[in-house]
Order: C-alpha cells, then structure tokens, then sequence
C-alpha cells in the first residue's frame, strides 16, 4: 500500500484553496469545522494510501462547504429523524458535488471507499447485505462500488435510490430522510438476521463475559461468606464510581480539542467542534436507545476514529503565521556609506596616531590594482557570455509582420506584397536580475576576504552587463548603531533576540523572527561615484577582516613585505551571528519588491554561508515573554494565508532538511526566484559530514561520495534537492582567486602555447567560482 505523503497533502491542500478553506492536520479524534476562521481541522491520519487520505479529506471538506454549520437549525430540521440516517443521505450529496466539482477524486472516492469496505469500516458485511436495513443497504451501494451488483432492492426502495442521486439543497435531504425513515418502520427487516446487529449483540456478550470474570477474580478472598460480603455492599459503589466515570469521559470529550492558535483559545473553541461546524455525533432530537439507526454508518464513525493518531507519542501541529518585514531591517547603501566615511574623517586625522592616512592611501592603492587586474578577467567573461546569448537569441530569433507599412516600400505594392515593417521577436531573452546575502558571521571571519573579492568579481561583470543586482551582508546585530547613534562600545542591545527588537511586525499566533540585519553593500540603483566607494569599502573591510582575525594569529610569520596596515572600519559592521532563517524571511519580502521594479524575468538569489543558521522555534503568546513562548512539544506548521499552503517547519529536528529547506522552499514559490548557495567550509579540506549535513534526505553513503568525486574533479561540489536549486560546497582553499599568468617558454611550439594559454584562461575562469556559477545559470 504507497503510503501518504508531506507532498501529498500538500497538493490537496493546494487544490482545495480554491475553496478559500484553510486545512490543518490536529491531534483530534474527529474533524471539524470553524466558520469564522475557514478553519477545518482534521485528524492526524497515518498508515493510510493516498486515496484513502484524499477521501477522507475530500468528503470533511464537502461537509464543510456545503452541509449547514448552524446547529440549532439543523437539530430543528432534522427533529425526530436519527442522525445517522441523515448522516448516509447527506453523504451520497456531498460526494456528488465533490466528485463533481474535482473530477481527479473520483477515483480516490472508488478506491478509498473500497478499502474502507474491505477492512470492515462499516461492519463485516460480506454476503449478507441483503439482510440489513434499507438505510445501511442505501449506504453500501452508494459508497462500494465493487457490492453495488450483490445488493438488492424492490421498486420502492429503487425510486428512493433515484430520488437520492438528484439531491441537490440541504432541505432535499431532509425529505427524503424523512421518507426512508418512514419507510423503515414498515419494511421487511428482521433485526435478528441483520449481519450488524449480530455482531453488536456478540460484541455486547463478550463485554458482559469480561465483566463478571473482572468481578469473580474481585471476589475471591480468604473465605466466601467475606467475599459475598464486599460484593454485596460494593454494588452501590461501584455504580456511583462508573457514573462518576462517564460524566468524567463525557467531560474529556468535549474538551478534547487542542489549544488552537493565534491567542484566541476560547473564542476558537466555542466555535469548533460540536458547536461549530458539521458534527457526526450530533443528536437530533430521537430518544437514545433507538435500535432504528443506520448501524453501517455508527460502525463507520467508530472505526474511522481508529486511524486518527492521538496517543501520547504522537506529537500535535501548531500552525503559525509568518509576521511582516519591517523597512528598517533594512540598512540601505546610503546610510552605510555615510556612517563608514563619517568614520574615517572622524578616526583618520593629521594628527591621529593610531588611526594613519597613510593607511587610506594604501587601501586606495590597492583596491585600484585589484580592480585593474580583475577587470582583465572580468571582460573576457563578459564577452563570452554576450556570444553565448546573442549566438542562442539568433537561433531562436523570429520575424514577424508588424501592421504598419514601411514606407520605402509602398511604390511596389502593385507587383510586391511584402510592403510591411518587420519585427525581429526573440523568444529566448530575459531580463536577470541578482540579489546576494552574504553571511556576516564571526566564523566567517577566515574567510571574508576571499568572499569579499569573489563577491566585488561577480558584482563588476553585472555591472558590465547590466544586470540590476543588490548585495547584503546579514547579521543578527549592528542595525540599532545605524539608526539610533548609540556609543559602538554598547553592542548587547543591537543583538539581543528580544520581540521588541525584531524587525517584523509580530501579531499573536505568529512564528517569532528574531533579530536580523540587512547591510546594504552594493546596489545597482548607486551612481558611479557611490559605487566606487561603496566597491572601494566593502574591499577594505575584507582587507581589515583577513588582517585582525588572520594574519594577527601568526603575525611574526608573515614576512615583512607582505604586512599591510589595513584601514579600520566602524563597529556597526562587526561580525555577529547567522540568522539564516529570518534572512530567507526577509528576502522573500526583498526579491519580490526587486522583482517589481526592475521587471525582472529570470531572477537569481545567491545566499552565502559557511554552515547551517539559526532556526525558530517559539510563538508570539504570553505579551510579557519578550522572547515568545515555546512549543517544542509540538510540531510547526508555517501556513500561507494567501495560497493557503501548510509548510512544516521543525518537523524532523533542527537540521537543515527540517527547518532551512522549508524556508527556501517557501521562499521559490513565494518569488519565482531560483534560489542558489554557497557553503564555505572552515577548512581546506571537505569532511564527510560537512557534505553530509546539505544532502536530501536518504541521500545514503553513496550520494555523498557521488559529491565527494565531483569536487576532487571540478573543486566544487554540487548539490540538489535540499531546499537550493542548486548548493554549491567550496572548500576554503578553492576560494582563493587565481590570477597567474601563462608560463610561456622560448622553445614551447604554437601548439604548446596554445595549450598554456587556455589552461591558465580556465584556471583564472574556475577560480572565480561565484562568478563562473553566475554566468552559467545566465548565459
């Protein structure tokens, strides 16, 4: 049997949004309905086929969309009819209507309900149909359609058959419920042949037989007339303990509804359940007792209860919403740039010390040579990349007649038909657009800047080709030393992971995003003089990161011509933590905007790290708790309002595959955007585990060493599946650009140079992996 699956749930769930229905999966017996919210909750279903899950919900939903939710209204109609025979009549309706509004449950509906039949949802039946009641016959023909043949019915029952598939309101239902029910008191039945009644009566005797066992293992004692004795005064007892019992059970059931989210508990749970939407076990008004039920339908709603999981290992979702970003996460270009120079004028004096101009002079000097040698490299990709797109618009380029006429050709029009303008259509060209977020972390720090320059190479040959871009660094601190000018020396306050301090807006029942900042470095929107700057500080600052976590570490082993005063840098721009998540949340909100504005057709979105981020795991509750409330008992489930999509979160654990691919997930299909990574090992070589920690799931030993193969070949490693399209692994040392010049020799053949030449083209190509990556997802 092919088992239910997370992306099959999802599908549905996505079919059905048409509806504007929320779905949520609970730790409930039974489903149920809340108007108000468009909430339908549905029991934890596992070990079920995918056609079962897909009927079982498919069936709750059309309950909940087209059988009344006002109970009292429905208590009045159905006064004096059992519930169980308007339970069968009001399926075969709501089946109809959702077979025929979504013709793909049809077979769902066929082979779900066989399987129910099958495993006696609705009791053991097999060749004795023909001796039940009418009720449970109408409820077995309608719902197996492998019975339908073995089951008879006389000329009456045959037009109510009729009458029941041209159901179309509730209140048809109504009469004709009323009809069968009349029908029932005159029929031909014999209680004691009915299959079902047979096993209720055998179920009750073998109850009745485990009762006086229990209470003759109770009895015995030392001595008979002791044991009569406790017995006999133990009767009334007993009896006030059991109906203690059942009002205690009576109780628990009807509380027997999870806490329900978004700070509405009470109001949430007046409204769901039996009191809110369509409930199997509503009473309509009939005395209990009543053995005029449609038992086929009773066997049906106790045994399908079976497969909801609600013991104490099975964990509970909790669905929450994600808040709202908020601009100011955002520190743009301007405000960067100004903070950094008011910066330097006010540290790098003529009469300062420590801080040297001398040292600016040389940043300038260098960032001048870097630039130069770069941009060697950088232009042959340009080039190569534009013969590649125009050599692939050519191909696909087509001419088309405009409606307008070209005016050097009217004279001709008595001989020449051909007398319109052209137009030249190619269907292949887009417009790109790049946004990257670099990780701003401490652990970073080895590595910055190689990053720092693989990022300046990349952004220069966008800069060429004008393709818009931004680029961000993402922290979980420094944004309050941009806005609020506090002493830099505070920085505890700038990173604390409190609610007042996230920059979203946080409503009750919401995921709580912790602090994360977006230092706008680079940006296609800064004219050319805020773009060198903006070039010439992000480069420093690489510079200044190698030299104070770096070289410092063994500073009397480089030699003396290799150590560079590199120029200081503010505060605001140390490195912090890797709020992963609350960036991938944060870029969602970016790249649309992006999107936009610059009428992007094919949008990449780089995100650059050395490692897994931080994960979330509290709710916005409790107003008093500044840093949320926990639900770690329980699973989370991200839900979309607008596509109505529920994504789990946490589900697996904190590892990559359960809380980063569910954001990148989201965030594609939020954006349209591809979603591309880099991870930055600390080291220079790649462990094992380092690989093993991005791979899909049941990736097993041999999709790890498939991506172990391929970086000893390529020096980088590709992987898909985990929430990127595609996840590049770079070891540490690989970073490094490469810019050595062919080693040509004086007795080397044309041949020979030839060969160096584009060796040394390719090492300088392959060596500027970000780069490289880039214009292959573009060209």
């Amino acid at each position: 049997m092919k088992q239910i699956s997370k992306e099959q749930k999802s599908n549905l769930a996505r079919l059905l949004a048409t509806e504007n229905l929320n779905i949520e999966h609970r730790k409930v017996k039974t489903a149920y309905f809340v108007p108000k919210t468009r909430t339908l909750c549905l029991p934890i279903w596992e070990n079920m086929s995918n056609d079962l899950y897909d009927l079982l919900c498919g069936h709750e939903v059309g309950h909940a969309l087209y059988t009344p939710q006002d109970e009292k209204l429905l208590k009045e109609k159905m006064k004096d009819i059992p519930h169980s025979y308007f339970n069968v009549i009001e399926d075969i309706r709501i089946d109809k209507n959702m077979k025929a509004k979504y013709p793909g449950l049809r077979k769902s509906y066929f082979n779900g309900y066989k399987e129910l039949v099958e495993r006696d949802f609705f009791g053991t039946i097999k060749e004795d149909a023909n001796k039940m009641r009418f009720i449970d016959r109408l409820n077995i023909f309608t719902k197996s359609g492998n019975l339908e043949n073995t089951i008879e019915f006389n000329d009456t029952e045959k037009e109510f058959i009729d009458e029941s598939a041209n159901l179309k309101t509730f209140d048809d239902v109504i009469e004709l419920a009323k009809k069968i029910f009349a029908y029932s008191k005159e029929e031909n039945y014999n209680e004691e042949e009915d299959p079902l009644s047979m096993q209720n009566q055998n179920g009750n005797l073998n109850e009745e037989e485990d009762d006086q066992s229990e209470q003759t293992d109770s009895s015995t004692g030392d001595g008979d007339e002791e044991g009569n004795e406790q017995t006999e005064g133990g009767d009334g007892e007993e009896e006030k303990e059991q109906q203690s019992d059942n009002e205690a059970d009576t109780t628990s059931s009807k509380d027997d509804k999870p806490e329900t989210n978004e700070g509405s508990k009470t109001e949430e749970k007046a409204a769901s359940g039996p009191e809110g939407g369509h409930n199997p076990d509503l009473k309509a008004g009939v005395v209990e007792g009543n053995k005029n039920e449609a038992k086929t339908d009773i066997a049906f709603e106790e045994n399908k209860g079976a497969l909801s999981q609600t013991d104490e290992k099975t964990r509970d979702n909790y669905y929450v919403s994600l808040p709202k970003m908020k601009k100011e996460a955002i520190v743009d270009y301007k405000v960067v740039l100004k903070k950094f120079n008011h910066y330097i004028s006010s540290k790098y004096t003529k009469d300062s010390y420590s801080y040297k101009q001398e040292d600016i002079i040389g940043r300038n000097r260098r960032f001048k040579e870097f630039k130069r040698t770069q941009m060697k490299t950088v232009h042959y990709m340009v080039k190569e990349f534009e013969m590649k797109k125009a050599a692939d618009n050519y191909s696909k380029t087509l001419t088309s007649v405009s409606g307008s006429l070209n005016m050097n050709k009217l004279h001709s029009y008595k001989y020449n038909d051909d007398i319109f303008k052209k137009l030249q259509i190619e269907p292949g060209a887009k417009n790109h657009g790049m946004i990257m977020f670099v990780d701003w972390s401490g652990s970073m720090s080895d590595n910055m800047e190689d990053t720092v320059n693989q990022t300046l190479n990349l952004v220069m040959f966008c800069k060429a080709v004008q393709i818009p871009f931004e680029v961000f660094a993402f922290s979980d601190i420094n944004r309050a030393h941009f806005y609020d000018n506090k002493d830099e020396s505070d920085l505890w306050m700038a990173g604390k992971r409190s609610v007042d301090l996230s920059p979203f807006h946080h409503n009750p029942g919401d995921l709580f995003v912790e602090n994360v900042t977006l230092i706008n470095f680079l940006s296609s929107r800064m004219k050319t003089r805020e773009y060198n700057e903006g070039m010439q500080m992000l480069f420093g600052v690489g510079e200044h990161m190698s030299n104070r976590y770096y070289y410092n570490r063994r500073y009397s082993n480089v030699p003396e011509e290799e150590q560079i005063q590199t120029v200081s840098m503010p505060q605001c721009l140390r490195l912090g933590g890797t709020p992963l998540d609350p960036c991938i949340i944060a870029a969602t909100t970016i790249v649309k905007e992006f999107i936009s504005k610059n009428k992007i057709q094919k949008m990449n979105t780089i995100f650059l790290t050395d490692g897994c981020g931080h994960s979330l795991g509290n709710i916005i509750g409790d107003p008093e708790n500044e840093y949320g409330d926990s639900v770690y008992r329980s699973n989370l489930v991200i839900k979309d309002n607008e596509t109505k999509i529920a994504q789990p979160y946490n589900s697996d654990g904190w590892g990559f595959n359960s809380c980063h691919k569910p954001m990148l997930d989201r965030f594609k299909r939020k954006t349209g955007s591809k979603a591309i990574g880099f991870y930055i090992t600390s080291r220079n070589s790649v462990s094992w585990s380092d690989i093993n920690t991005f791979m899909p799931k049941n990736s097993g030993y041999e999709g790890v060493e498939a991506v172990r193969k391929q970086m000893r070949k390529d020096k980088v490693g590709t992987i898909v599946g985990n929430g990127y399209d595609e996840l590049f692994i770079i070891p540490k040392k690989n970073l490094k650009i490469v810019d050595e010049e062919a080693d040509i020799k004086p007795d080397m053949t044309p041949s020979k140079m030839k060969q160096q030449f584009l060796k040394t083209l390719r090492t300088k190509k392959t060596s500027r992996v970000l780069l490289n990556k880039f214009v292959e997802r573009v060209a």
